[in-house]
């Protein structure tokens, strides 16, 4: 039921990005507005060769062509169905992921079961070692506070250009 619901959703994002979209009605009248004003705007303006050239191209239609393809599928549904579609693509691999991680751990199995004598073996030795770590960890912050000017001289090394 779930792989049927998942499919689904899938198909239906991916139709609605083959789809083309209908502009709404506020995006038309915004537009009429936006160019009875610019209109306006042009016819109180005197002519020049750039005006000219721009109801040329309004005359061949290429302007309104334009403009056509631009609405037809504006980017903001484009990118909100792309989103769900990631989204989809990373469910349906979350499950391919889970299942590679166990086969993987099953084909090491034999390996770590070959490997549990030698970890009984050197396990004293760790236990050795732990308390000389712990000695260690000031040290380690003292070596990290005397190198941070030198780590942040090459970090702006590196963002500088070289000449």
């Amino acid at each position: 039921m779930k792989k049927k619901i998942l499919f689904g959703s899938l198909l239906a994002v991916v139709l609605m990005m083959l789809v083309p979209s209908i502009p709404a009605v506020e995006y038309t009248s915004a537009v009429q507005a936006h160019e009875t004003y610019v209109v306006e705007q042009l016819q109180t303006i005197e002519e020049t060769p750039l005006i000219k050239l721009a109801h040329v191209l309004d005359k061949e239609g290429a302007l309104q062509h334009f403009l056509d393809e631009q609405s037809a599928h504006p980017q903001c549904v484009s990118w909100i169905l792309s989103l769900i579609l990631t989204i989809l693509l990373n469910i349906l691999f979350i499950p391919l992921g889970l299942t590679v991680s166990i086969i993987v751990r099953l084909l090491f199995l034999p390996l770590n079961l070959l490997l549990l004598p030698l970890k009984l073996i050197l396990l004293p030795l760790k236990i050795l070692m732990i308390p000389i770590k712990l000695m260690l960890i000031p040290v380690k912050l003292v070596m990290r506070i005397l190198f941070l000017p030198f780590k942040i001289l090459d970090f702006i090394n590196t963002i500088l250009p070289p000449y």
